[in-house]
């Protein structure tokens, strides 16, 4: 297949709209489980919704709720893979936990836990916590309920380790490695993902010359080869390979559009390193196609 007939991911669904995200996450849940179940998950969404739009400021790249909704996207559409590949259903309730914790990835998966997050005002920590405290009273969760949440809340890409000992139900340990893998596929698959490395890029490269900043971009690249994709593999039991199901089965596409995408972000970035000049770097990375 030629690179030109890819489909983007916005082509399925508005990715810069973030009910029409959270629309098809609830779509996808219900082909297995009872829309009354998924009460406790759109809860959760319109209150964080709703404290985000009222605390964030222009530009601030910390409560950044559109990724947080395309990582919870990405991991409905692996339990979506799972469960038509293994012909039964994941446990309701640790799916309901997986989303709740996706969900609150807006700044790391450390929105509640008692855990130092160096990028977020104490007060914004606070009312996250209100408000999941107030989902929680809601819908009666249990302490073992609440203490799974955590548990997957802990999940990123890059700190998740799957052997952990928190992690003895194998359900459990499954789920995490799913929410691991689909807080890979949504932050690297997005839009925007270029445009938050340019954040990156400029707290490292105000002294350096063009060789240097060519440098840290490469590693970048490096990075995702070398370690993100054996992650994805081999820690993660491949289980991102589960959405080429998902597409497949719903809407009659071959091939994992989440892959098509970073591999789409990695070969834009080694395009400009080769291309571009020290001063046009940065500019380059704020991709607007």
């Amino acid at each position: 297949m030629r690179k030109a007939d890819f489909l983007q991911m916005s082509q399925l669904v508005d990715m810069t709209n973030l009910h029409a995200i959270f629309e098809e996450i609830k779509n996808i849940f219900i082909r297995h489980y009872s829309v009354e179940s998924f009460h406790p998950v759109r809860s959760l969404f319109k209150r964080l919704n709703k404290f985000i739009s009222d605390h964030k400021q222009p530009g601030d790249s910390v409560l950044d709720y559109s990724q947080a909704a395309q990582i919870a996207l990405a991991f409905i559409r692996i339990v979506d893979g799972y469960n038509i590949q293994e012909k039964k259903k994941l446990n309701k309730e640790s799916v309901i936990l997986g989303l709740m914790a996706s969900l609150l990835s807006v700044h790391g998966l450390y929105s509640f836990l008692d855990v130092p997050e160096k990028n977020l005002d104490i007060s914004i920590k606070e009312g996250m916590r209100k408000v999941v405290d107030g989902i929680v009273d809601r819908y009666k969760l249990t302490e073992e309920e609440f203490s799974r949440l955590r548990q997957f809340s802990s999940c990123s890409g890059i700190d998740f380790l799957p052997g952990q000992d928190d992690f003895k139900e194998p359900e459990n340990k499954t789920i995490g490695m799913m929410l691991a893998s689909a807080d890979i596929l949504g932050r690297m698959s997005s839009r925007n993902y270029l445009e938050k490395l340019v954040w990156y890029y400029d707290g490292i490269t105000q002294n350096a010359d063009e060789e240097k900043r060519k440098l840290i971009l490469k590693q970048n690249i490096e990075h995702y080869r070398e370690v993100i994709m054996i992650r994805l593999e081999e820690e993660f039991q491949g289980l991102f390979k589960l959405c080429e199901l998902h597409f497949s089965e719903r809407c009659d596409i071959g091939y994992n559009m989440y892959i098509e995408a970073i591999d789409r972000q990695i070969e834009f970035l080694e395009d400009i390193i080769a291309e571009e000049g020290a001063d046009s770097l940065h500019k380059s990375l704020k991709r607007r196609i």
